[in-house]
C-alpha cells in the first residue's frame, strides 16, 4: 500500500496519475483501458485537470471504458446533483469518450438487483477494472459502502448513513430532507477485484478514517481498511488528512515517496511543442551554419532550414545571433549546486544537480557514485531503479567511480571501502534499471573474467585510479576496458622505461578517455598532449563536486571534509577532491588556454562522449530526429540558456517550476 502526501489538491494528483497509467497502458479498441469513477467534490478538481490534458492533446479517452461507483437511488440522472450529471457536465461532455463505454449506474431501474448483476457482469465482460478511483468518507466510507457494510460486498442497494447524508446536504444547498436515503453502489469486492486502487482524502475531515484505515487493523466498521488486502492500493491525502496518523508513519512514507519523481513531471513531457530557434549560428556537430533555423517539435529536431520563411511555424525564438550548439553531456559528475549524490542518495539531490547543469548547459550527465560500502552503493542502485525516466532528471548514464580501485592511486577514495568486488555486488550493476552504467575499477586489481562480465552485462568498463603497469593494462583492455577516467589523474604516470596507465590509454586507439580541463588537475600542456594523441577519442568531463556552481567554501566528501578555495577542492592533506567548475568552464579554457578549435571544442564536450557510451545517434548532433539538446552561448562561450527535451530555457528561467 502507498500513501501519497501531497500539497496541491488530491484531485490534481490524481490526474496525473490517472493520465500516466492511461498513457502507459496505451490503450486500443481491442484492449481499452477500464477506469472506475466517482462523484462528489474532492474529484472535481482532477476532472478539470484531465480535461485539460485532452485540450491541450496529450491524452484521448477514446479507448477507455468508464464504470461509476454509485448514484443516489430514484434519482433522475439528468438532476444537477446526480453523480451521473456531476460526471457529465464536468468530464464526460468535453473530453472524446464514446457514449458505448460509457457505463453508468442506472438508479432508475424498475429491477436494482437485476441492475445490480447486469453491472457486474459487465464489468467482468471487460476483464475487470484497472484502475478504480474513490473517495475517501469521513466515516471511512468507500462509494457508498457505509460504516457495517461487508468487505465481500457487491454491487447493490444500500441504505446510507446519517453522516453521509449531512456531508452530502451541501449538494442540495444544505437541505438534509433532499438528499437520498438509499445509494445504488459497487460493493467492497468490487473494488477489491481491480488491479489498482486509489482513494483521495483532503481536507482534516478525513484525517481520523485515513488513520484508521491505514494503521489499524482491517474493519468492516471502516471499509476503507478493506484496501491493507489489495496489492496494489494507493491513498492520496493532504498534508491535513494526516494528521492522525502517527509521525512514524508519516516519516516513512515521505521517505519512500522521495524516491518516486512526481506524474505531474512526466506528464509534462508529452506536451507538443512545435517552435522554431531563429538568427542563430547553428554548430550542428560537424560545421557551422550561419543565420540558421532550427525547428523544434515535442522534444526532437524536426529540420534545419537556410531559408525558412517567416511563417514557418506559429512560435520562434530569436536568438540575435547567437550560437547554439548541441547540449553539453558531462559523464562524471559527484555533485554541484550544493548538493552530492554521495553525500545525500535522493531524488532531490538529483534534481538540484540536474537545474545546475542546465545553467552551465550541461542538457545529459552522469552522476557519479564514488567508493563506499555495498550498503551504500545498494542504496544508490535502488533510486536508480525507482526512477521510471532518467532523461526527465538529464540523467544519461550512471557512474560508480570505484571501489574496485588501486590503493595505491586511490585519491580521495577512502581506503577502507576499496575492495575486490563480490559476484552479488556486480551483479547488482548490471542489473541496476538505467541504459547505460559506467564503472571505474583499477584493471590489475580486478580479474579478466569479472571485467569481462561487465563489459558483457552490458557497463561501460572505464580504467582509472589505477596503478597498473603497461603489461598489466594491455592483458586486461581486450576483456572489455573501453573507457579511461579523468586521464593522467589518479593513474600510474608515463616515462621512458614504464608507460604505465597514462601511456596505455594515449597509444590506444579503442579507448575514449575524459580529461578535467580546470588548469588544476591537468597542465594545460598535458592537455594539449592528449588532444593530439587522442582526437576523437578524447572528451571533457567536470569531475565537479557540490561547491561547484555555489560560493560553498566547506563541504565533507568520501567521508572527508573538503576546502575549497579559487575552484580547487582539497582534503587537509592536500588531495584533490574533485572541481569545483562545469562544463562551460571547461570548454572555455579548452578554448582559451590549449588553444583547441571551436569545433573540436564543442565535440568534446557533447559527441564524443555521446559516442563513449554509444548515444551518438540521439546526442552529439543538431540534426533531424536527434533530441533537442541544445546549449545556447554568446562569443565568449558564456551559457544563455539550453534548449532540453524540446523546451527552451533561458538561463535567468527557474528551471523546473
Amino acid at each position: 500500500m502507498r500513501l501519497i502526501i501531497t500539497e496541491e489538491h488530491v484531485g490534481d494528483w490524481s490526474a496525473y496519475f490517472i493520465a500516466k497509467r492511461i498513457l502507459d497502458f496505451a490503450p486500443t479498441e481491442d484492449k481499452p483501458f477500464v477506469l472506475g469513477i466517482p462523484g462528489g467534490g474532492t474529484v472535481l478538481p482532477m476532472y478539470k485537470r484531465l480535461v485539460q490534458f485532452h485540450q491541450d492533446g496529450v491524452l484521448s479517452f477514446k479507448n477507455v471504458v468508464f464504470f461509476n461507483t454509485g448514484e443516489y437511488l430514484g434519482i433522475d440522472p439528468t438532476n444537477v446533483n446526480s453523480f451521473s450529471s456531476t460526471i457529465n457536465t464536468n468530464f464526460f461532455n468535453f473530453v472524446d469518450a464514446q457514449v458505448k463505454n460509457i457505463h453508468l449506474l442506472n438508479a432508475l431501474a424498475e429491477d436494482i438487483k437485476e441492475e445490480a448483476l447486469r453491472y457486474e457482469e459487465l464489468i467482468k465482460s471487460y476483464g475487470g477494472v484497472n484502475l478504480w478511483v474513490c473517495g475517501l468518507g469521513d466515516d471511512g466510507h468507500l462509494a457508498f459502502n457505509e460504516p457495517g457494510s461487508s468487505l465481500q460486498s457487491r454491487t447493490r442497494d444500500k441504505e446510507l448513513a446519517f453522516e453521509t447524508r449531512v456531508a452530502n446536504a451541501k449538494f442540495f444547498n444544505g437541505n438534509l430532507d433532499l438528499v437520498p436515503k438509499v445509494a445504488l453502489t459497487i460493493g467492497v469486492g468490487t473494488l477489491l477485484d481491480a488491479e489498482e486502487i486509489i482513494v483521495l482524502a483532503q481536507g482534516a475531515n478525513k484525517s481520523r478514517a485515513l488513520q484508521v484505515s491505514i494503521e489499524e487493523g482491517i474493519n468492516h466498521l471502516y471499509p476503507a481498511s478493506a484496501l491493507q488486502m489489495h496489492t496494489k492500493a494507493t491513498f492520496v491525502a493532504s498534508e491535513d488528512a494526516v494528521a492522525d496518523i502517527r509521525l512514524r508513519t508519516y516519516r516513512y512514507h515521505k521517505e519512500v515517496e522521495s524516491k518516486s519523481i512526481h506524474p505531474k513531471i512526466l506528464i509534462k513531457g508529452l506536451y507538443k511543442s512545435y517552435y522554431a530557434l531563429v538568427n542563430a549560428r547553428v554548430f550542428d556537430g560537424e560545421k557551422f551554419l550561419d543565420n540558421a533555423t532550427v525547428i523544434i517539435e515535442n522534444d526532437r529536431i524536426k529540420s534545419i532550414e537556410m531559408d525558412a520563411s517567416s511563417d514557418i511555424v506559429m512560435s520562434k525564438i530569436d536568438l540575435k545571433g547567437k550560437t547554439i550548439v548541441p547540449g553539453y553531456i558531462d559523464l562524471q559528475v559527484n555533485g554541484c549546486g550544493g548538493a552530492d549524490i554521495n553525500y545525500d542518495i535522493s531524488i532531490d539531490a538529483l534534481q538540484v544537480m540536474f537545474e545546475t547543469n542546465l545553467k552551465h548547459g550541461v542538457t545529459s550527465y552522469a552522476p557519479t557514485f564514488i567508493t563506499n560500502s555495498d550498503e551504500k552503493i545498494l542504496e544508490a542502485i535502488n533510486l536508480i531503479n525507482h526512477i521510471e525516466n532518467k532523461n526527465i532528471l538529464g540523467i544519461i548514464a550512471w557512474h560508480f567511480e570505484g571501489p574496485y580501485l588501486s590503493k595505491m592511486k586511490k585519491g580521495i577514495h577512502a581506503i577502507e571501502h576499496i575492495r575486490k568486488p563480490s559476484q552479488e555486488m556486480l551483479d547488482a550493476i548490471i542489473n541496476a534499471k538505467i541504459d547505460r552504467k559506467i564503472l571505474t575499477l583499477a584493471p590489475e586489481e580486478n580479474t579478466a573474467e569479472d571485467i569481462k562480465k561487465l563489459a558483457d552485462g552490458g557497463v561501460i568498463v572505464s580504467m582509472g585510479h589505477t596503478n597498473g603497469t603497461h603489461n598489466q593494462l594491455k592483458e586486461k583492455i581486450p576483456h572489455g576496458i573501453t573507457m579511461a577516467t579523468h586521464l593522467y589523474n589518479a593513474m600510474s604516470p608515463m616515462d621512458s622505461r614504464e608507460p604505465g596507465a597514462v601511456g596505455t590509454v594515449l597509444e590506444n586507439d579503442n579507448i575514449y578517455a575524459g580529461i578535467i580541463v580546470d588548469g588544476i588537475h591537468s597542465n594545460y600542456a598535458s592537455v594539449d598532449v592528449a588532444y593530439k594523441s587522442l582526437g576523437d577519442h578524447l572528451f571533457l568531463v567536470s569531475d565537479a563536486a557540490a561547491p561547484a556552481g555555489t560560493d560553498i567554501e566547506e563541504f565533507e566528501f568520501g567521508g572527508r571534509k573538503i576546502y575549497h578555495r579559487d575552484g580547487k577542492c582539497v582534503a587537509e592533506d592536500g588531495t584533490l577532491a574533485g572541481v569545483a567548475i562545469l562544463m562551460d568552464k571547461c570548454v572555455q579554457n579548452l578554448v582559451k588556454y590549449v588553444k583547441v578549435p571551436l569545433e573540436d571544442a564543442f565535440r568534446m564536450a557533447s559527441l564524443y562522449p555521446a559516442r563513449s557510451i554509444k548515444k551518438d545517434d540521439e546526442y552529439g548532433y543538431i540534426k533531424a530526429g536527434y533530441k533537442a539538446n541544445i546549449t545556447i552561448l554568446d562569443d565568449d562561450l558564456n551559457v544563455h540558456g539550453v534548449v532540453f527535451n524540446g523546451r527552451y530555457i533561458p538561463v535567468e528561467e527557474k528551471i523546473n517550476k
